[in-house]
């Protein structure tokens, strides 16, 4: 095998998008009309004897938001143990079925949703094992979870707030006693720890003869989007001067 490294790809990007008036439904009235940003983007695959390393990425800083992006797509070393079997840790992008990379909805691979018009996926995280010969191809890997990440925002006040356009907040009031009462969120962050320890597996199989390719791919995992739920009952207040619903979001895989 060949004892050099390649040179990485790396790109700075300036950018400024201009989304419709924010006075119609497509956006809400607190998101940003305009934003500027900057990012730098590396691209780069490394080769030294049994040894290899990839990492695809950027980081993007959002002027309208006043928040940093950073965006590891692939970021991972391997070794190869003999001809034709290989390992590899870390995240890691692979193709598990055509749909998926095509429509990038997310069912194997988690993705960056800052925007959702241009939604990136990104690979699997663990340890993988690929065994290949002239025709056949085989992929086994023991995964750490890590899920969809979005739009930046916070909850002040019991509100959402988010400048970026794509966040898409609950209804903050609710009719009772033929009026208008509020909403009082509070969100309860899992911590990373809790969070990566959602371990699982995936494998595929793949026929190549020519131009024909045959895959068949099973995981078992969390999905990478994270169902959103809170309690329902008793959580309206009453107050002697107001009424209020008392909402505690809690996110779970």
């Amino acid at each position: 095998m060949s004892a050099t490294a390649s040179v990485p790809e790396g790109r700075l990007r300036l950018q400024r998008s201009t989304y419709l008036s924010s006075s119609q439904p497509y956006f809400r009235s607190t998101a940003e009309e305009n934003n500027n940003s900057i990012s730098i983007e590396v691209d780069g695959q490394w080769k030294r004897r049994r040894l290899t390393a990839s990492l695809r990425g950027r980081d993007e800083y959002s002027a309208a938001e006043d928040w940093n992006y950073i965006i590891l797509r692939e970021i991972e070393t391997g070794y190869q143990l003999s001809r034709g079997v290989s390992v590899h840790l870390g995240r890691k992008l692979y193709i598990w079925n055509e749909w998926e990379g095509d429509w990038g909805q997310g069912l194997y691979q988690p993705r960056y949703m800052q925007n959702k018009l241009r939604p990136e996926s990104a690979g699997l995280s663990g340890v993988f094992v690929d065994v290949k010969n002239r025709n056949l191809a085989f992929t086994l890997g023991a995964l750490a979870n890590i899920p969809d990440l979005g739009a930046h925002f916070s909850v002040r006040e019991h509100r959402f707030y988010s400048a970026n356009p794509w966040f898409n907040p609950p209804a903050d009031t609710f009719e009772y006693n033929s009026r208008l009462q509020d909403i009082r969120y509070s969100v309860v962050r899992p911590s990373a720890e809790q969070v990566i320890a959602k371990i699982g597996a995936a494998s595929k199989i793949e026929w190549h003869k020519g131009d024909h390719t045959l895959r068949a791919s099973y995981a078992y995992k969390p999905a990478p989007q994270f169902l959103l739920g809170f309690a329902s009952r008793n959580q309206v207040v009453l107050g002697d001067d107001v009424d209020y619903m008392r909402v505690r979001i809690e996110p779970r895989l």
